[in-house]
């Protein structure tokens, strides 16, 4: 599985030299100091009452709406940031009713504390169902900044109905699979996110066609899906550059079949990304995957158990972890940071002799912190960066006050 690696919509990024807590924007750094100290009992997270998914998601009716719909409005010119952010904060707002009830069904399917999966998925995109983009190589797309790996693994085990959706291209892989018996299609060795910036490039000729000076963030997936798919021999010629540069030499050596079914897989991916629907199940799968290869004494910790029930008073509550389990933030860091900062947690975890039961968000950005600064621990400088920022802005990113206290 590839790991992405995100900037846009992060919270001003952790120093993880000295302090876990440490970072530039000192108004940052007061919230999540204060967020994480607060969250240091996990009876007062069992206990306590957050703020739901229906307050936080964005919608028309938040607090900076107007405000950046003036800007989009005003403004003529959308290369600068001060254009870009407020554009992609009103296109937030869209079909925010649908995500909100796609989170809860979502977080239900996977057993998933929504408050999780809202703040993940807000880390990536702020909510914005973006089209295909380089993002440093990754080439994600959607809510979830999915790649091309992470969106064949969810295609893959999806319903049915879902890959009809998709236009899946189930009986291909059937064909391929016959003549190739254990050949796996959805990793890097057989097809690499790099295979959709040729769809990329197709999307945003498009997109030029329509309005020549719109910037590629205006990107969406019609672009590289109507009123045609990108013709097979245009992609191929991109194809073959990919092959050419390709740091895996068995992709540039497989026959013309292989290449067929990865246009057919990247042509889903390229169409269906940006999807919410789509993007917020393979967000909670892709967690949901990471999370089951987590020790079995960690999953099973941190559940609501019989007499205790979950206090928020939300549209739903549909898993019985507690609203900030420390398995899923942690699926999450790995998500975004790699593998490679596992070992170093449960080394922390281990010297601590704090059981994973009593373990809490404050536990895993030290042992996080602890991880990142291990000697030959294989974590790059952005996984660091991305392990650092990632588990205390998914706690910001959802609000997390008491819902009494908010409502006074």
């Amino acid at each position: 599985m590839k790991w992405l690696l995100l900037y846009a919509f992060i919270i001003p990024r952790l120093s993880y030299g000295l302090d876990p807590f440490a970072c530039k924007d000192p108004n940052s750094h007061s919230a999540i100091h204060k967020i994480l100290h607060s969250l240091n009992s996990n009876n007062f997270l069992a206990h306590r009452k957050f703020k739901c998914i229906e307050d936080v998601m964005p919608s028309k009716t938040s607090v900076n709406y107007a405000s950046d719909l003036e800007v989009v409005r005003s403004m003529k010119d959308r290369d600068k940031e001060s254009y870009e952010y407020p554009w992609l904060n009103v296109q937030a707002t869209e079909n925010s009713e649908e995500k909100i009830k796609k989170v809860y069904d979502v977080s239900k399917k996977y057993n998933i504390p929504p408050a999780i999966l809202y703040g993940a998925i807000a880390q990536e995109s702020s909510w914005m169902e973006m089209g295909l983009a380089d993002d440093f190589g990754n080439w994600a797309c959607g809510l979830a900044q999915l790649n091309v790996n992470d969106w064949c693994n969810w295609s893959e085990n999806a319903d049915a109905l879902t890959k009809a959706k998709i236009k899946w291209p189930v009986k291909e892989i059937q064909a391929y699979r016959s003549q190739h018996p254990g050949a796996n299609i959805c990793d890097t060795s057989f097809i690499t996110p790099s295979y959709a910036g040729p769809f990329y490039e197709v999307a945003l000729k498009r997109l030029r066609s329509e309005d020549p000076d719109a910037p590629p963030y205006m990107l969406r997936s019609r672009h590289a899906s109507e009123p045609r798919l990108p013709n097979y021999l245009e992609i191929m010629a991109g194809y073959r550059f990919v092959a050419k540069y390709s740091i895996d030499d068995r992709i540039s050596k497989n026959d013309p079949h292989a290449q067929g079914l990865r246009y057919l897989i990247t042509s889903s991916f390229a169409a269906n990304c940006s999807d919410y629907h789509n993007g917020i199940d393979a967000a909670a799968f892709t967690f949901a995957e990471i999370f089951k290869q987590l020790p079995q004494e960690l999953q099973q910790a941190q559940k609501y158990k019989k007499g205790l029930e979950n206090p928020n008073n939300c549209a739903q509550n549909t898993s019985n972890y507690y609203p900030l389990h420390v398995g899923w933030l942690l699926a999450n860091a790995v998500y975004n940071a790699g593998p490679e900062i596992l070992p170093g947690v449960f080394k922390y975890q281990q010297n601590s002799r704090i059981s994973w039961e009593n373990f809490t968000p404050e536990d895993l950005v030290k042992a996080i912190h602890f991880a990142v600064i291990q000697k030959n621990s294989g974590i790059s400088s952005t996984g660091a960066q991305e392990a650092m920022g990632h588990v205390p802005g998914v706690l910001n990113s959802t609000s997390f006050e008491n819902k009494e206290d908010a409502d006074e």
